[in-house]
C-alpha cells in the first residue's frame, strides 16, 4: 500500500513537472548561473581588494626609498632578458656613464645571473653572479645614486595614485556589492594598483614576486575594461555581444597562461626563451586588449540607452587615456618609439601623466556625474575630511597666534587662555560641519540637495490638498521622484483597524492587510522606519514608514527597491520619515475635516426633518366622555 501511494505521488510530480512551462528550467537555471558570476565577482574583489591593501602598505613601507632626493642606488646599465643554465638574466647593452659596472670589468654582452629586482640605496654593495663565454663569476659592485635616472616626484605621484586607485576600488565594492558591473570596475581599479606599483621595496625575492604581480596586472586589466563596458548597467542585447564576451575571456585566460609561463623568470628561473613572453607576448597580449577595448566600447555606445550615455562620455574618455598608456608601453616594447634612455623615460613620464589625468578624471565622474553611485560613502569622507583638515588649520593658526603675539607671566592664564580656545572650538563644532557639508553637497551632490528640496517644497504645499486622494497621489509621486525607487504604496486603516492600499505606483502589492499584520505590528513597535524582507515581506517593498498619531498606526508608506539595488542612505530614510510624518497628519486634518461636514450635513438633515414634522398637521385629539 505504501509503494502503491508512492508510486502515485511520484507519478503525480512527474505530471506536475511535464506541466510546467517549457523555458521555466532555462529561467531557473540562467538565475543560478547570474547568481554564481556575481559571488566569482566577489570573491574576486576581496581577494584584489586584500592583494591591493598589501601593495599599498609595502609602497608605504619602502617609498623612502625612492622619493626621497638622493637615497635611491642604480647600476646604471640597460639590457635584454635572457636566460643562464635555467637561470633568469640580463644580457647588458649599455652603461650609463657613472655605471660602476665597468669599473669591476663588466662588459656590454656579458649576463647578469639572477640580476637583483627591487630598488636599492646609494652605496649599498650589490653581489653579482656575471658570465662571460659560459664561465660564471662573482663581483661585488656599489650602487651609485644617478640623478638623472632618479625620479623621486615621478614615484611619489605613482604612490598617490595607487592610494587612489585602492579607494576607489574599495568603496565602488564595497557600495555595490550586487551590481556585477561596479563589481568589475572595482577588480579593474585594484589590478591598477599592482599596475602603478614603483618598485620601492628592497631587492630580494619579495621584490620579484611584486614585479610578477605588476606585470600580471598591466595583462589583465585591459580585458577587465572591456568587459565592463559589456556589463554596464546590466549589458545589452546586440549580435556582437556574445563574441566579444568570449573574445574577453580568451584574453583573460590568455593573461593568466603568460602569468604562470612568464612567473619563473620573475622569481629567478627560466626554462624557456624570456625574449618571447616579454618582449612579444606581453606587448602583443596588450596591444589586443586595446583593440578588443575599442571594439567593445563602441559596440556598447551604439546600443547604449540615450540616459546612459552620458555616463559612458566620462568612463570612456577615462578608459581612453588608461589604453593610451598601454599603447605607449607596447609601442615601446615593440621598438616603435626606440629603446634608448630617453625613448623609455618620455614612456614613463607619458604614461603617468595618462593615468594620473585618467584617474582625477574618474573620480569627478564619479563624485559629479554619478558614473557609479557611492555618493554617500564618499559624501561623509569629504566632509569629515574638510572639517577636520579645517580643524587643524585653526589649531595650527591659534598656536601660531598665540606663540608670536600673547605671552604669559603666569601658568595659570596661559591654561584660562587655552580652556577659552577649547570651548570656543567645541561651541563652533557643528556649526562648522553644518556650513561644510552644505558646501560639499552644493558643489559635489547637488542633485541630492535638488530632490530633497522638491521634497520639502511637496511637505510646504501638501496642507493645501482638499482631497485625500490627490495628497495621496502626489505624495507617492513625490517619493518615487525622490528616491529614484520602483514605486510605492500607501495604506490607511479603516474603522475595523484594517489596512486597505489607496494609491500604489508599486506593482504586486496587497490589496488589504489584517489589523494583526507583521508589519503593522512591527510598526506600532518601534515607531520608526522598518527595513522589509523576511520575515516582514510585502510584495516587492523594502522599506516601511509609519503615520502615527499618538499611539495609534493610522497609515504607513511602503517603498519598492532601487532599480540599482542599492539601499538608502540614512538622510534619505531622515527626509522620508519627516515627510511620511508631515502628510500623516494632513491625512488625518483632511480625514477630520470630512467627518465635521459629515457632521454638519447630518445635522441639516436633522433639522429638515424636525422642519417636516412640524408643518405635518396634527391629529384631532378624541375626547373620552363616560
Amino acid at each position: 500500500m505504501v509503494l502503491k501511494t508512492r508510486a502515485r505521488i511520484a507519478d503525480g510530480l512527474q505530471r506536475h513537472r511535464g506541466s510546467r512551462p517549457q523555458n521555466y528550467n532555462n529561467r531557473g537555471r540562467a538565475g543560478m548561473m547570474a547568481q554564481s558570476g556575481l559571488r566569482l565577482w566577489q570573491t574576486l574583489a576581496v581577494g584584489l581588494a586584500a592583494t591591493g591593501v598589501a601593495v599599498v602598505l609595502l609602497s608605504v613601507y619602502a617609498a623612502s626609498r625612492v622619493t626621497v632626493p638622493g637615497a635611491q642606488g642604480f647600476l646604471g646599465y640597460e639590457a635584454t632578458p635572457a636566460r643562464f643554465d635555467g637561470f633568469a638574466a640580463h644580457r647588458l647593452t649599455r652603461f650609463a656613464p657613472e655605471s660602476p659596472l665597468p669599473g669591476v670589468g663588466i662588459e656590454a654582452g656579458d649576463l647578469i645571473v639572477d640580476p637583483p629586482r627591487g630598488s636599492l640605496l646609494a652605496g649599498q654593495v650589490v653581489p653579482l653572479r656575471v658570465a662571460r663565454d659560459d664561465v660564471v663569476h662573482e663581483v661585488s659592485v656599489t650602487a651609485r645614486h644617478i640623478e638623472r635616472l632618479a625620479t623621486p616626484l615621478q614615484n611619489g605621484l605613482d604612490m598617490a595614485l595607487e592610494a587612489l586607485a585602492l579607494a576607489l576600488g574599495l568603496i565602488i565594492a564595497l557600495r555595490r556589492p550586487r551590481d556585477r558591473g561596479a563589481l568589475v570596475l572595482a577588480c579593474a581599479f585594484l589590478l591598477g594598483v599592482g599596475g602603478l606599483y614603483t618598485d620601492a621595496f628592497p631587492s630580494g625575492r619579495i621584490a620579484g614576486v611584486l614585479w610578477l604581480w605588476t606585470n600580471t596586472c598591466g595583462v589583465l586589466a585591459v580585458p577587465l575594461l572591456a568587459y565592463f563596458s559589456l556589463v554596464f548597467e546590466g549589458g545589452y542585447v546586440g549580435t556582437a555581444r556574445r563574441s566579444l564576451e568570449w573574445a574577453v575571456r580568451l584574453l583573460g585566460l590568455a593573461g593568466l597562461v603568460w602569468a604562470v609561463l612568464a612567473g619563473p623568470y620573475f622569481l629567478g628561473r627560466a626554462w624557456v626563451d624570456p625574449q618571447l613572453w616579454l618582449t612579444v607576448l606581453r606587448p602583443g597580449l596588450q596591444a589586443a586588449g586595446v583593440l578588443v577595448c575599442v571594439v567593445a566600447f563602441t559596440d556598447t555606445w551604439r546600443h547604449a540607452r540615450a540616459q546612459h550615455r552620458a555616463r559612458l562620455r566620462w568612463l570612456f574618455l577615462t578608459f581612453a587615456l588608461v589604453l593610451l598608456n598601454f599603447l605607449l608601453l607596447s609601442g615601446f616594447y615593440f621598438g616603435a618609439l626606440g629603446f634608448g634612455p630617453a625613448a623609455a623615460a618620455a614612456v614613463s613620464i607619458g604614461g603617468d601623466a595618462c593615468v594620473a589625468t585618467a584617474m582625477l578624471l574618474v573620480t569627478y565622474a564619479i563624485l559629479r556625474h554619478r558614473v557609479i553611485d557611492v555618493g554617500f560613502v564618499i559624501n561623509r569622507a569629504l566632509v569629515y575630511a574638510a572639517f577636520t583638515g579645517a580643524l587643524l588649520v585653526c589649531f595650527g593658526l591659534v598656536e601660531w597666534f598665540v606663540e608670536h603675539f600673547v605671552r604669559f607671566e603666569r601658568r595659570e592664564r596661559s591654561a584660562l587662555l587655552d580652556a577659552v580656545i577649547a570651548v570656543t572650538l567645541y561651541l563652533a563644532f557643528h556649526r562648522a560641519r553644518h556650513g561644510i557639508e552644505r558646501v560639499i553637497e552644493r558643489t559635489f551632490f547637488r542633485a541630492w540637495h535638488e530632490r530633497e528640496a522638491q521634497l520639502r517644497h511637496f511637505t510646504e504645499q501638501a496642507p493645501h490638498f482638499s482631497e485625500a486622494a490627490s495628497l495621496i497621489a502626489a505624495f507617492l509621486a513625490a517619493v518615487d521622484a525622490y528616491t529614484g525607487s520602483r514605486g510605492s504604496g500607501l495604506y490607511l486603516r479603516d474603522e475595523a483597524g484594517r489596512f486597505h492600499l489607496q494609491g500604489a505606483t508599486l506593482a504586486d502589492l496587497p490589496r488589504e492587510l489584517g489589523a494583526d499584520a507583521p508589519v503593522a505590528i512591527e510598526l506600532k513597535t518601534v515607531r520608526a522606519p522598518v527595513p522589509l524582507g523576511t520575515p516582514l515581506a510585502l510584495g516587492a517593498a523594502v522599506l516601511a514608514m509609519p503615520m502615527l498619531r499618538r499611539a495609534d498606526l493610522e497609515a504607513f508608506l511602503v517603498i519598492g527597491d532601487k532599480p540599482t539595488h542599492e539601499s538608502y542612505r540614512p538622510d534619505q530614510i531622515d527626509n522620508l520619515a519627516g515627510a511620511t510624518r508631515q502628510v500623516g497628519f494632513d491625512l488625518y486634518a483632511l480625514r477630520f475635516e470630512q467627518l465635521k461636514e459629515q457632521k454638519h450635513a447630518l445635522e441639516q438633515q436633522n433639522e429638515g426633518l424636525r422642519q417636516t414634522l412640524r408643518a405635518l398637521p396634527r391629529a384631532p385629539q378624541r375626547s373620552h366622555q363616560p
